[in-house]
């Protein structure tokens, strides 16, 4: 079975890690892209990405050609009209995070896939890192007890393709650091905890020199009186990020985190029990990313042989978390659930 795939929007994500891996996969066709700015011939420059045909209009491609899914990979506030479009019309989709801005939009297009048997793939490799699944494993067995607290920590450099791009325009992107990176750890945790029912939400935030929040940081509460703290950075020294998540919970205490000091990325995992006794402690140097674990798994469920692990039902509680913390920065006050 071919999976044939059109791009809505193809920027520097989809250049360097969507093409290569479909072009890789035996079961994957590439077949249109829409909506390259480009100075020069369209067709072109779709053929030299390995693309068969160009559209100016991406409605025109999703309408016209026969295609099974529909990657997307453009500006935060257009996620939404996009995948509506390409479920109305019977396609499978994969977006970029944060795959919608508000909650209600996420709630419409989930009925709707539903309705159509369809899926909405986000992608969020980090569901499919080894740390995480450790934790998660954790949580769910117990081990950890009741989970009273946990913080994430995630801070990059401000990337040369930063300013002037649709990221650093807040009415493009929905926001800043937080809905921007800060989605990764918030969807980590999220991931980790399971099915939570979240209370209450407060969001801080400084601009620093731009436009939109570049150092912020978001705590909710879920119901369970758990509190979750996010810190998430845009400003690091070059050459430097971090990665961190600890868990605090009534048996045990987990830290898990991948640095990057001067192109050195090291993973750490760290597992106590409450008592101290040391239950796994580990750390090692990564010498590569899988980045593209979401579309593998994307691909295999397309084909019935596994489950999908990042759908946009899983990511509702991300959206509705963050669409209440940049109304919590607006009003100055903590929005409740």
């Amino acid at each position: 079975m071919k999976i044939k795939i059109g791009f809505i929007g193809c920027g520097r994500w989809g250049k360097q890690t969507y093409i290569p891996f479909f072009k890789s996969h035996p079961n994957a066709e590439l077949v249109a892209v829409s909506g390259i700015s480009s100075k020069g011939n369209g067709n072109e420059l779709a053929t030299n990405l390995g693309f068969t045909r160009f559209y100016k209009d991406w409605r025109e491609m999703v309408k016209k050609e026969d295609l099974t899914l529909i990657v997307i990979t453009t500006p935060h506030i257009f996620h939404f009209e996009q995948i509506k479009f390409c479920l109305e019309n019977d396609k499978h989709v994969h977006v970029d995070k944060p795959p919608v801005l508000h909650f209600i939009q996420a709630q419409e297009l989930v009925m709707l896939a539903e309705k159509k048997k369809l899926l909405i793939n986000v992608h969020s490799q980090r569901r499919f890192y080894e740390e995480y699944i450790y934790a998660k494993n954790c949580v769910e067995s117990g081990k950890l007890g009741k989970v009273e607290f946990v913080q994430g920590d995630f801070g990059q450099q401000l990337f040369d393709d930063f300013k002037g791009s649709w990221r650093s325009n807040p009415e493009l992107a929905g926001g800043g650091i937080m809905i921007d990176s800060g989605y990764h750890i918030l969807d980590s945790i999220l991931y980790i905890l399971g099915q939570v029912k979240i209370k209450s939400v407060m969001m801080l935030s400084n601009n620093g020199e731009h436009q939109s929040d570049a150092f912020a940081t978001l705590t909710f509460k879920t119901a369970q009186n758990s509190v979750v703290t996010l810190n998430v950075i845009r400003g690091l020294p070059q050459q430097i990020s971090i990665e961190r998540v600890q868990i605090v919970g009534s048996k045990g205490w987990i830290l898990i985190s991948r640095d990057k000091i001067k192109d050195v990325l090291t993973l750490t995992i760290e597992h106590y029990t409450s008592s101290g006794t040391q239950v796994k402690v580990t750390t090692e140097k990564i010498v590569t990313t899988d980045k593209i674990a979401p579309l593998k798994n994307l691909l295999n469920a397309l084909l019935k042989k596994e489950k999908l692990i990042s759908d946009l039902k899983g990511a509702m509680e991300s959206v509705k978390i963050l669409e209440a913390g940049y109304k919590s920065v607006e009003n100055n006050q903590v929005i409740t659930l």
